[in-house]
């Protein structure tokens, strides 16, 4: 089994909550440093002094004695005199490669380059709305890379079977009676398989798709706010024909050309082979398309729409080397920025995609488990109460019980919510109470407490409530009857109820009485089992050598010959389990 890191031995220390905290906070730190923008080159001030003497030493000798010329007459040192010599020189150079594309005395770009961007803007519209789509949809976007992962990765695990089966789901809860203890073993086998895949294998995956997040970085581009520095502003529909456009402020825009300049940098890194891995975008495309991802019959058509697209990336590469061509964007970074050398380190997007592809598959994984988690308790429960009711059938109620003529829910009103409940403490009073207990509460009250009348009054109050309760029980059933006033009045809102407001007030203070009641009669259930568990713990554990003597006495109980202590130990068993069991009935019906 792959070790586990220290990290990961720490989070599984931490509470649910605190771990998805950690997550999320991992997650935020990852994106923040991805590096959105290009980051320029901060020379601290003797490396700019060492480029500049360098630069000097290897200039000719017309640069020479311009610098000598210019040194003379400025008075200015010669570090500043070169300098502006060298901007002389970008200048020069950017109007013969890129001519009227900027005013350098009016400090503004023209409108030759916003028409020179309006064409690369055309050029990536057919692509800007799958990109977007990709990079901004968080759902999507890990979605469509963790099915990227399972189609390369041989033997993925793709559905909750392939971590933890359903039967051994029910086990667990069981046996613990948590269902926090599936979600732990879910994320136990969710780890390690995961820690599993290399990680050359997911940088191999990675590399593979640099275009689309270098594409994405471009849908993210706000090149309406840059054309609106021209005042142009886009409607909602391109138009093909250039909008009229005015000169802009350069130095305002200085900005949006720098995360400019990265965006087309690292689309030119990605060349020449676009779209390395169509997975991501089949998936998103099978989504658009209304097809589960790989389902038959959808392959020709996402095929081809893939195909057209790979056509529209390079016709938007095209644009691009024909816009780096034409226009100079880093000399006129370097121009208006007064800095010869000036550079910026582009960031090349990261997708960390084994912590993508974890957490989708985790978010995947528990969205499964929570549509599974109602029916293993439903199927828990029913296979414990058959257990306990040594497979005969369950004692229903004449009256306190769903109604197959009249479904008060379908209305959107409420109904009992103790029904299973209460009926599983009244057949076990009848199954249980009645015979096994009652002999041993007899046994135990003749023997080990036979001197202890505080005890043996208490062990009394508690097998006497019991009797009293089942009596009860069926009194509250017998209260709903026809017969009854509860029962006439339960009768008259099946007739009247779904049309009359102010009856369905009565109607839901009506239900919420009668389960008080009946939740009054579970937990006195409840307390009276706790009770006597308790009194027999206390004997059976008891650390009195004539206590002890006593345990070891054998008696005729329920047909057979047992010895006091196996006879405490079986019904404290079995109260225990059943009050387990109601407890998880309890919650199962609270939730429901």
């Amino acid at each position: 089994m792959p070790e586990k890191s220290r990290l990961e031995e720490l989070s599984q220390e931490l509470p649910e909550k605190e771990r998805k905290e950690l997550l999320e906070r991992i997650g935020k730190r990852m994106e923040h440093e991805d590096g959105e923008e290009p980051v320029p080159v901060e020379l601290q001030e003797d490396e700019r002094q060492k480029i500049i003497a360098f630069e000097m030493k290897k200039a000719g000798p017309w640069i020479r004695f311009l610098l000598w010329l210019r040194t003379f007459f400025s008075g200015k040192p010669r570090s500043d005199a070169f300098i502006d010599i060298r901007l002389r020189l970008l200048k020069t150079h950017i109007r013969s490669v890129s001519p009227g594309i900027t005013g350098f005395e009016t400090r503004d770009l023209s409108p030759k380059f916003a028409r020179k961007l309006y064409d690369v803007f055309l050029a990536a519209q057919p692509v800007l709305g799958v990109y977007h789509a990709l990079a901004s949809d968080k759902a999507v976007r890990g979605a469509a890379y963790a099915w990227y992962v399972e189609q390369k990765l041989e033997h993925a695990k793709k559905s909750i079977d392939d971590f933890v089966g359903t039967g051994e789901m029910e086990e667990i809860f069981a046996q613990t009676g948590q269902t926090e203890e599936i979600r732990k073993k879910l994320s136990l086998r969710l780890n390690d398989y995961v820690r599993t895949i290399p990680e050359s294998f997911m940088l191999q995956l990675e590399e593979r798709v640099r275009l689309h997040l270098s594409l994405g970085r471009l849908a993210s581009f706000p090149f309406a706010s840059f054309f609106r520095y021209f005042n142009c502003v886009l409607g909602d529909t391109i138009d093909p024909k250039y909008p009229p456009f005015e000169h802009a402020p350069v130095m305002l825009t200085l900005d949006l050309m720098e995360k400019l300049h990265g965006v087309f940098g690292l689309l030119q890194r990605s060349a020449p082979d676009f779209l390395y891995a169509e997975e991501p975008i089949a998936y998103y495309l099978y989504l658009r398309a209304g097809l589960k991802p790989g389902a038959e019959g959808g392959e020709e058509r996402v095929g081809s729409e893939l195909g057209q697209l790979r056509a529209d990336v390079l016709a938007l590469a095209k644009a691009i080397d024909d816009f780096e061509s034409a226009v100079l964007l880093l000399d006129l970074l370097r121009y208006f920025r007064k800095d010869p050398w000036y550079q910026l380190v582009l960031n090349p997007p990261r997708l960390y995609l084994k912590s993508l592809y974890f957490t989708t598959l985790k978010t995947k994984l528990g969205v499964e488990l929570e549509e599974q988690l109602g029916s293993i308790k439903e199927r828990v429960i029913d296979r414990k109460i058959q257990e306990l009711l040594k497979g005969q059938r369950m004692a229903e109620f004449m009256y306190y019980r769903e109604n197959p003529d009249f479904d008060f829910r379908q209305i959107g009103l409420p109904f009992f919510s103790s029904i299973r409940s209460l009926s599983l403490v009244y057949n076990y009073l009848q199954m249980h109470f009645k015979g096994a207990m009652q002999e041993a509460a007899q046994i135990v009250a003749a023997t080990a407490l036979a001197n202890n009348r505080i005890l043996q009054s208490r062990l009394a109050q508690n097998i006497s409530g019991l009797e009293d309760l089942e009596a009860r029980i069926v009194l509250f059933d017998r209260s709903l009857s026809p017969d009854e006033e509860e029962g006439k009045q339960l009768g008259r809102f099946r007739f009247s109820v779904a049309a009359d407001l102010l009856l369905q007030k009565t109607y839901r203070s009506f239900v919420s009485q009668k389960d008080r009641d009946a939740r009054d009669l579970i937990d006195k259930s409840r307390d009276f089992l706790a009770g006597v568990r308790r009194i027999f713990d206390d004997i059976r554990t008891s650390t009195f050598e004539n206590t002890r003597s006593l345990l070891k006495t054998i008696h005729l109980y329920r047909g057979r010959n047992q010895t006091l202590g196996q006879i405490l130990n079986a019904r404290s068993e079995a109260i225990g389990g059943f009050l387990k069991l109601l407890d998880q009935l309890l919650e199962i019906e609270k939730g429901s």
